[in-house]
């Protein structure tokens, strides 16, 4: 189904994606935020840094190591015991005044080597819950009403919203979506429900969850950037109907569709 172009009074689903709280690189390991969200206009907090993977490539953390917030260093702290090393780093309260995605970085002081994969953490946008949007009869929640919160809610600043919820959505013409997005305009709203393999009865399977929400986020924000439907069932902006369908495709933007992106305003800031 196409998406509804901005400027519409009525939005239109797609699929979607997931902010995770550890993400794998190119080199085999994985860098985990505690928390990975918290709410804007809250308190300061401190963050923990940690690494997961093979203890042969995996960063081990030193007391030269300093936790960036946008590029800028924040006071950070290392410990250690009789386990492994900890690292955390002071955010303060004017780091998450608005909602917003801030771009986390380690580096080491004495090298000048960045360590760590570049992760994003998530400054949620609260819309109070998701009741206004509820269907009792149908027992899902109305994507088309969530969209239009988002639209509202957006920050002024930001290029682009892409909310994620577990809530299970629909239209009133398809049984369910994954996703729901603005074609050309700032939000999208991607709902997990359905990707995860308990839906299906079975066994929960962590990795396979992300695979698929990137391959829907990078979809759905495709959308906002103005591309369509591809015709390239292996492009991550191939229309997904079923699980399957997400399964086969890549999580990449064919050749075309890159193409067509960089020509995008505001695309390279992405």
């Amino acid at each position: 189904m196409p998406p509804i172009r901005a400027g519409a009074s009525t939005l239109i689903f797609l699929c979607s994606g997931l902010f995770s709280s550890s993400l794998f690189g190119q080199s085999g390991y994985t860098m985990n935020l505690n928390p990975a969200t918290v709410p804007a206009g809250g308190s300061g907090f401190s963050l923990d840094v940690s690494f997961n993977g093979n203890s042969q490539v995996a960063p081990q953390p030193k007391s030269s190591w300093i936790v960036r917030w946008n590029g800028s260093p924040r006071p950070t702290h290392f410990t250690q015991s009789n386990g492994p090393a900890d690292i955390k780093a002071d955010i303060s309260a004017s780091d998450i005044a608005t909602p917003g995605i801030a771009e986390i970085s380690v580096l080491d002081s004495d090298t000048g080597q960045v360590y760590s994969i570049t992760r994003w953490f998530v400054v949620p946008v609260d819309i109070n819950g998701a009741d206004f949007a509820y269907d009792a009869g149908r027992r899902q929640y109305a994507s088309i009403a969530v969209l239009e919160t988002l639209v509202r809610r957006c920050p002024d600043d930001a290029l682009k919203l892409l909310a994620v919820t577990e809530r299970d959505l629909f239209i009133p013409v398809l049984t369910f979506v994954y996703g729901h997005a603005q074609l050309g305009g700032r939000a999208a709203v991607v709902s997990l429900a359905r990707l995860r393999q308990e839906f299906f009865g079975l066994p929960g399977n962590p990795g396979l969850l992300v695979q698929r929400a990137l391959k829907e986020a990078l979809h759905e924000t495709g959308h906002t950037f103005g591309l369509v439907h591809c015709a390239d069932g292996g492009c991550a902006m191939s229309l997904s109907t079923n699980i399957r369908q997400i399964d086969l495709k890549r999580a990449a933007f064919c050749a075309a569709c890159a193409a067509r992106l960089r020509r995008r305003p505001g695309a390279a800031r992405t």
